[in-house]
């Protein structure tokens, strides 16, 4: 048995403590390294968003650390970035506003093609 927790969040990744994120990655670099793959700590970003409930807001701590095979990631800020699948996005989600409408506009002339099935 590889030791990985049955009960991953949904959203790889996603943990609700830097402990909890830091297992996650661990658990996530003996799976890998089992099959000869390896992160790579300079490919790798983090970004701690974190409750204050005492004051009722979210804010990005980029103080927190995560080690990915004993080397820390960068920490992302509040206004930093990055890219997934060519898509800019911070904590406050996707940022090229125009893609949304973009997507909406092409989905829509798909679904109103005159497609044939083959």
């Amino acid at each position: 048995s590889s030791g990985i927790n049955a009960e991953w969040p949904l959203r790889p990744g996603a943990a609700r403590s830097r402990r909890a994120l830091q297992t996650l990655v661990h658990e996530i670099e003996e799976v890998l390294g089992g099959i000869g793959l390896y992160l790579n700590a300079d490919k790798c970003k983090s970004i701690a968003i974190c409750a204050d409930g005492k004051r009722k807001c979210v804010y990005v701590d980029s103080s927190q650390k995560i080690l990915v095979n004993g080397e820390a990631m960068a920490s992302l800020s509040v206004d930093d970035y990055y890219t997934y699948l060519g898509i800019r996005t911070s904590y406050r989600g996707i940022l090229d506003s125009n893609l949304l409408e973009e997507l909406e506009v092409k989905l829509k002339r798909i679904t109103q093609a005159p497609l044939k099935p083959q």
